[in-house]
């Protein structure tokens, strides 16, 4: 797994910041370079600047919800991240989440969930 996220460029966007630090700090570890914010505000602002290899996003955020990130990117008006796989997370998850996002992203989440079912879900989208 350790070569798998080496220099990989992970955009993460969780509002509960005990459980972003963590996670954080365990894709660090395993060789990501991961830019983590609160906001989907400052994640867009990234997506304008940098290439990204994954995104990960919480469905419901202070400041909106994660599928304000995941339509903005499948519009394509960003070329830049376009085609970057996203995995929502949400402690929400119903049939309507899933029908929503079928087709539009990599994978949904339930939290909590364990680190190692996260690590699969990237594994299975890099491989």
């Amino acid at each position: 797994m350790s070569d798998l996220l080496q220099n990989r460029k992970i955009l993460y966007i969780e509002d509960e910041v005990d459980l972003a630090k963590i996670i954080e700090d365990e894709l660090v570890e395993l060789g990501a370079e991961v830019l983590r914010t609160e906001k989907i505000s400052r994640a867009q602002e990234a997506l304008s600047k940098i290439k990204f290899d994954l995104i990960i996003t919480d469905f419901l955020l202070q400041d909106g919800t994660g599928d304000t990130i995941v339509s903005k990117l499948k519009s394509c008006n960003s070329e830049l991240n376009c085609e970057t796989p996203i995995i929502v997370t949400s402690a929400f998850i119903g049939q309507d989440l899933l029908d929503e996002f079928e087709g539009k992203v990599a994978a949904v989440l339930t939290k909590p969930h364990s680190m190692e079912r996260l690590l699969n879900k990237i594994q299975e989208i890099f491989e």
